[in-house]
């Protein structure tokens, strides 16, 4: 069984219960799971070279006889299914082959170990195993012109509510679709950035994006994936904040108030006295229902204070977004982070439930036909937090994150998220994504790093600034020489005359020290150090030296009262604090 194959490796992985017997379709798998039917992994088995050979593929595509025999041998031949296929689905190493397409899914769902189980998990968890793989199969079906099969293609859905209905809706020009965010901070950081460029992909796919900047569920705050209550924003802490959201997503997303719309939830909450919120919307809440959904059930399974009843109420509050929405601006799919499942549900749930019901003096009449959507979870290459690094949260706002930091977060991107990451936070062609990290070589995998940091840097700061931070990194580190120039150009992320004008700029920490002052021993590394901005203080300086943090040209300092070393006039000494921070002394 495949569970097995996976736990003899190592490998971590799910079996969520669906209900459904062994027998059940891959399509009643999909729907029971609620994740797209490209998800589920089903078998073709063929004879070739007198053995059999099982190829693993997603349920949305069909084996290609032609790819086959070319990769298999001229006497391929499909074998039929028997009864006794179930008993060895996947195990047999030496004469199992995984298509590419499947393995390029965020997380795939295979038989589990027994009728009523199937075994999720994430690609990247295979990554390391040196699984055969080929390009065997093709589409069972012509991809449509939804966005919802852009998003799918690029590596972004996680689970659906209905998958039917969400591409139905996505490839509606007429349909919204939309995304909340919470006004926590004046600045979104990258763990935003997929929800931001979900919308992006919907607009560009001729559809209806829409922002919703939480005014009144910010006063709240969203307890989902936190281990205590939020702290409280005040009425002026959410409006600055908002004002910087908004800066950032229109870097993204085109507000015109004909495609894409930037909404306050505060327009229909502010004025809501107490009672008629609870009597509007109480009654179509269970508790039990509530306790069940996932993001509340693990507060309540800590010790600790366990949830509060204010935060009981956000959930109420968000579905009602979704109803509102969809009632006054026909936005009928909601989408949002794995850890909003639960909310997301609550609204569709909520809009059945009211279907042909008054809401706040509003007839619902689009409850029964609202979708919900969550994006797959993101880790970084250790599998932790995505977006997290040792100095804290990686901003969208400049002066949180430098440009070239933002860079270098990028740049420093594992090997195997390198592929999914250009898919989903870049529109870069999947075709060319996939030439891109076709090459296993380590010179392939960094030009496709520098691709992707040099994407998302212009994106988020602009061309300029992408090719300031280039500039810093090549006189750093090197690299970023005439194959990155190249692809870059031929992508048309730049144009050949932009690499030439382009100059190191502030993106990076740098300072200017004399030639002769260096010959005094001033700075020393310390004041160095705090110059650059590579740590808050002296102190904290001084620990990172004790500790072996400190680097000068690659020579780690081991005297707390070090000077940076003399050099000639146009030299540049490069100081490491930690692994990833670095900082650049000009000798003039």
């Amino acid at each position: 069984m495949i569970a097995d194959f996976l736990k003899s490796r190592g490998v971590p992985f799910d079996l969520p219960t669906h209900g459904k017997p062994t027998e059940a379709t891959p399509i009643e798998l999909a729907q029971a799971l609620n994740v797209p039917l490209a998800y589920v992994g089903t078998v073709a088995r063929f004879s070739a070279d007198n053995r059999v050979v099982a190829l693993v593929h997603g349920a949305d595509r069909r084996p290609d006889l032609e790819a086959v025999r070319a990769k298999l041998g001229p006497d391929a031949q499909p074998l039929a299914a028997t009864p006794t296929d179930d008993a060895r689905p996947l195990c047999p190493e030496t004469d199992l082959l995984w298509d590419v397409a499947f393995l390029r899914r965020p997380s795939v769902c295979l038989p589990g170990p027994g009728g009523g189980q199937a075994v999720r998990v994430e690609t990247r968890r295979l990554a390391g195993l040196g699984l055969p793989t080929a390009a065997l199969t093709r589409r069972a079906a012509p991809p449509s012109n939804s966005a919802y099969d852009v998003l799918l293609e690029r590596g972004f859905i996680d689970r659906v509510t209905d998958e039917d209905k969400a591409r139905a809706h996505l490839g509606n020009p007429a349909v919204a679709g939309y995304v909340g965010f919470d006004p926590t901070a004046d600045s979104l950081h990258v763990g935003s950035l997929m929800p931001i460029m979900a919308l992006a992909h919907l607009q560009r796919a001729g559809g209806k994006a829409i922002a919703v900047v939480g005014g009144a569920t910010g006063m709240i705050g969203d307890p989902s994936g936190k281990t205590a209550m939020r702290q409280f924003l005040t009425a002026d802490n959410i409006k600055a904040n908002m004002a910087g959201i908004s800066r950032q997503l229109s870097a993204y997303v085109r507000i015109d108030d004909r495609t894409g719309f930037l909404l306050d939830n505060a327009e229909w909450f502010a004025d809501v006295p107490c009672l008629l919120f609870l009597r509007e919307l109480g009654a179509y809440f269970p508790i039990r229902m509530m306790l069940n959904k996932e993001c509340f059930r693990a507060r309540m399974e800590r010790e600790g204070e366990g949830l509060t009843y204010l935060e009981l109420t956000y959930m109420l509050m968000q579905a009602y977004d979704f109803v509102r929405l969809a009632e006054t601006r026909h936005c009928l799919v909601q989408m949002g982070g794995s850890d909003q499942w639960g909310n997301i549900c609550a609204g569709v749930e909520l809009g059945r439930k009211a279907k042909g019901d008054t809401l706040f003096s509003q007839k619902v009449r689009q409850g029964g036909t609202l979708v919900g959507i969550t994006f797959s979870l993101l880790r970084n290459a250790a599998g932790g937090k995505f977006g997290k690094t040792e100095s804290g949260n990686v901003w969208l706002e400049e002066r949180l994150t430098s440009a070239y930091d933002f860079f270098q977060f990028w740049r420093n991107t594992g090997d195997i998220d390198v592929e999914r990451f250009l898919g989903v936070f870049t529109f870069l062609p999947m075709d060319d994504v996939a030439r891109l990290c076709s090459e296993p070589s380590a010179e392939a995998v960094n030009l496709a790093k520098e691709i992707l940091a040099f994407a998302v840097t212009a994106l988020a700061h602009g061309q300029s600034e992408a090719l300031a931070a280039v500039q810093n990194a090549q006189a750093l580190f090197g690299g970023y020489g005439d194959a990155f120039r190249h692809e870059a150009v031929r992508l048309g992320l730049a144009a050949e005359a932009d690499f030439s004008a382009a100059a190191p700029q502030g993106g990076m920490n740098a300072i200017e020290i004399a030639a002769a002052d260096l010959a005094t021993g001033r700075p020393t590394v310390i004041e160095a150090l705090t110059q650059l901005g590579l740590v808050r203080s002296k102190s904290e300086a001084r620990r990172l030296i004790q500790q072996g943090g400190a680097y000068i040209d690659e020579q780690r300092v081991e005297d707390t009262d070090a000077s940076v070393p003399p050099a000639e006039p146009g030299a540049t000494i490069v100081i490491r604090a930690g692994k990833k921070k670095h900082g650049m002394i000009r000798v003039s």
